[in-house]
């Protein structure tokens, strides 16, 4: 499972601690009495794949080796198994941060950057020239979940083909808010080998084409670098898809837009030309 510089962000404290979170009670008699603690006598299984394996240890977010789950029996032989509230988060694809002021490990908040935040407002006038759309920055090699995009040049032969299949089939829409329905992709490294995203700009715009990874219960989202399509061009985008054990289940889910762009945000609503494209997006395996 890729990290993606996920845990990066945990605070020092939340890292360090065994904070601990109940996953389940289990009411199973044992003959020894009195209280007692056990280590890494349970695994965990999200969506049914294993995560945790039972005997095995945890390396924290600060290098330290800890329990991956710690089982305690009372008295009467009642069974209760925690889990690190680090470990949880990572199994749930959630950010974790400390709240100093609460004493509260907080899961699924992404953490506040430290200072003060200044908002400064731009004033622009009628006069003023647009902004100019940024020129396209592809970062090929770039990993998200189970996504690397490449350079299509790459596998250009390929991808001159037949698709093995499509989630979208060269699709036109002309729009006037500018936008094309996002597409929801769940690319899965057992079958899919490559996902190839097209999009053709008929209109008179650039428009912003994305590809993003929504984070599950943080309301966050893990981005590929927005790409611009000019006004009678088309971009093509290609993302090798990884093997599935090489990340979470909970990380294979994606969605892929076409959106306004920087230049038309400079203009009014009323006057924005109607969006024109045709997008594409379809499944290759490479033999």
């Amino acid at each position: 499972m890729k990290n993606n510089g996920f845990f990066r962000r945990l605070s020092t404290f939340a890292a360090g601690m065994l904070a601990m979170a109940m996953l389940v009670t289990l009411a199973e008699p044992v003959s020894a009495a009195g209280e007692k603690f056990a280590c890494n006598q349970v695994g965990v299984r999200v969506m049914r794949k294993q995560q945790v394996k039972a005997g095995e240890t945890w390396t924290a977010p600060n290098g330290q080796q800890v329990p991956s789950t710690i089982t305690y029996t009372d008295a009467t032989g009642g069974r209760t198994n925690y889990i690190a509230a680090s470990r949880l988060s990572e199994l749930l694809d959630a950010d974790i941060s400390w709240d100093e002021e609460t004493g509260s490990v907080d899961v699924g908040v992404a953490p506040s950057a430290p200072g003060e935040v200044t908002v400064t407002v731009e004033t622009r006038s009628s006069d003023d020239p647009p902004r100019t759309t940024p020129p396209n920055a592809p970062e090929y090699g770039k990993v998200i979940g189970n996504l690397e995009e490449i350079d299509p040049e790459t596998v250009k032969d390929m991808i001159a083909e037949t698709p093995s299949s499509y989630y979208i089939r060269e699709t036109r829409m002309q729009s006037p808010d500018g936008s094309f329905p996002a597409i929801t992709a769940h690319p899965a490294g057992s079958g899919e080998t490559y996902l190839v995203y097209t999009v053709t700009n008929h209109g008179e715009t650039p428009k912003d084409v994305t590809a993003a990874r929504p984070v599950t219960i943080a309301n966050r989202r893990e981005s590929f670098p927005t790409l611009h399509v000019q006004p009678g061009e088309t971009l093509t985008r290609v993302f090798r898809v990884l093997k599935d054990e090489d990340t979470h289940p909970l990380q294979r889910t994606f969605t892929f837009g076409v959106s306004r762009s920087a230049t038309d945000r400079d203009i009014h609503p009323r006057d924005l030309p109607v969006s024109d494209v045709t997008v594409s997006l379809a499944t290759y395996r490479q033999a």
